[in-house]
């Protein structure tokens, strides 16, 4: 079955505007947060999204993905095996984090928090009971339950943020924010689920999930590495309200990076999983997608380093003045992320779940330059430029690997990524011309030249990209 470009957006526009919705929810209330507390309150509430993610990246087993992935995975014995998975991952996690929160509040220096962390410690027993069916549903691209799942606890969420913050004041509405939404979370996929929820012991498949997910359980801890280290880093060797700062700056970006990210895992996975066995079909649909995600990272950047400072300061308020570079930076490096994820959901459909582990760990060798950057003083946007760099070592390696395991070149990724990188160049020489605070209309002009003569660059030049084009406008122009 051909997949041009039409299709995919159709496909995927259910997904795109869900995950929007949600994203932008989730981005509303964290600008909120932002403007009504205080830097460091702001600080200690990131430290929430440390101690969860890093919980729920280190015993990932990626079930869901199965699911997805395998053959047999409408099987509702494997889909039972995978609940008891999930469950013993939610214990496990939840008796850790309780008895952990001392030593996890010294690290960060904030010792009157350890009461908070106890409490959180019933995010991942809440998320260790969801119901896996809604994820089951990706195999037939019925969309719609995941994006409910996503939408509708940052719905309440939003609707709670406002007097939260106003009856406590500081960083525990946030810890109540993070309880209430794993709770809504769990309820909704209960209620979208066809199946009835079960468990089963069966040894066989959960051999299957441990030889399928123990690649993606190492690939957590790399990932929390990733996410995480950098703001770990932070927080340590530099004051809370740094923290404070760094995380609003990552927020900024990483919130559209993860619309992008979930919208094409859900859309992907299953397009590629299809053609697995057509070598032909799987280049062509592999090509595509790099391409597409290419001319959208390109654009994703360049606002970022163009109008990241003033964004920044427009939503999280005028504490904020003077960060731009930070936003450019994590612009960037959240820009090749996205453009990673395509080559790395290539290889679990063909099977081949190492790969993000093998990337993120190279990956993770940008924590040393990031350690290095933090020890001599440096400023935060070495830091962001540190990531950068560590996620160009992390594509590589994932695009190597996979021309060699699965004979896709390697150029496929990187004719794109070298256009996109000549226009980044670009953009920080008119951020370095104009002045961070230059006049607002001037920016606005300059980042539509820019992004214009970027994406119709791209278009002419990348192949799948230009043909999928044209068959669309002559089937538009004919009808």
């Amino acid at each position: 079955m051909s997949v041009g470009i039409s299709k995919l957006l159709r496909g995927g526009s259910l997904m795109v505007g869900g995950q929007a919705g949600s994203q932008a929810l989730s981005f509303l209330r964290n600008a909120l947060i932002g403007r009504m507390v205080s830097k460091e309150d702001f600080g200690i509430a990131a430290t929430f999204t440390i101690t969860v993610s890093l919980f729920e990246l280190i015993s990932q087993m990626a079930v869901d993905q199965l699911l997805v992935q395998a053959k047999d995975g409408d099987d509702p014995e494997l889909q039972n095996a995978a609940h008891l998975v999930t469950i013993t991952r939610g214990i496990v996690g939840a008796v850790f984090m309780f008895f952990l929160a001392p030593i996890i509040t010294k690290l960060f220096d904030i010792p009157e928090a350890t009461w908070a962390f106890r409490w959180l410690a019933l995010v991942p027993l809440l998320r260790g009971f969801i119901h896996l069916d809604p994820q089951r549903y990706q195999r037939d691209m019925r969309l719609a339950p995941l994006v409910l799942i996503e939408f509708i606890p940052q719905v309440v969420m939003a609707l709670a943020v406002y007097p939260l913050i106003e009856w406590l004041g500081d960083y525990s509405a946030v810890l109540w924010l993070v309880i209430i939404q794993a709770g809504i979370f769990l309820i909704v996929t209960h209620l979208l689920a066809e199946r009835p929820y079960g468990i089963s012991f069966n040894q066989g498949y959960l051999e299957r999930i441990f030889i399928f997910g123990w690649p993606l359980l190492i690939n957590g801890l790399l990932m929390f590495g990733i996410f995480q280290g950098d703001k770990i880093i932070v927080g340590k060797m530099y004051d809370i309200e740094f923290l404070g700062v760094y995380s609003a700056a990552f927020m900024m970006t990483m919130t559209p990076a993860m619309l992008i990210i979930k919208t094409i895992r859900s859309l992907l996975l299953p397009i590629f999983s299809r053609s697995q066995s057509k070598r032909t079909q799987f280049i062509k649909r592999y090509s595509l997608g790099i391409e597409l995600l290419s001319l959208l990272t390109g654009l994703f950047a360049i606002f970022f380093i163009v109008c990241g400072g003033t964004t920044l300061s427009f939503v999280f308020g005028d504490k904020y003045i003077g960060y731009g570079a930070i936003v450019g930076w994590t612009g960037i490096m959240w820009s090749i992320r996205i453009l990673r994820s395509v080559p790395t959901i290539a290889a679990v459909a063909m099977g081949d779940t190492k790969n993000s582990m093998i990337s993120n760990f190279y990956r993770t060798l940008a924590l040393f330059f990031t350690l290095m950057v933090a020890l001599k003083g440096g400023n935060l946007a070495m830091i962001a430029a540190s990531g950068a760099v560590g996620e160009v070592l992390a594509l590589v390696v994932t695009a190597w690997r996979l021309q060699n395991l699965q004979k896709i070149p390697i150029n496929i990724c990187f004719i794109p990524l070298v256009i996109t990188i000549i226009f980044w160049g670009v953009s920080w020489l008119i951020v370095l011309t104009l002045g961070e605070n230059s006049n607002f209309v001037l920016g606005i002009i300059s980042l539509a030249l820019v992004s214009l003569t970027f994406a119709v660059s791209t278009a002419l030049i990348c192949g799948e990209l230009r043909k999928s084009l044209f068959k669309a406008c002559f089937s538009v122009i004919k009808k």
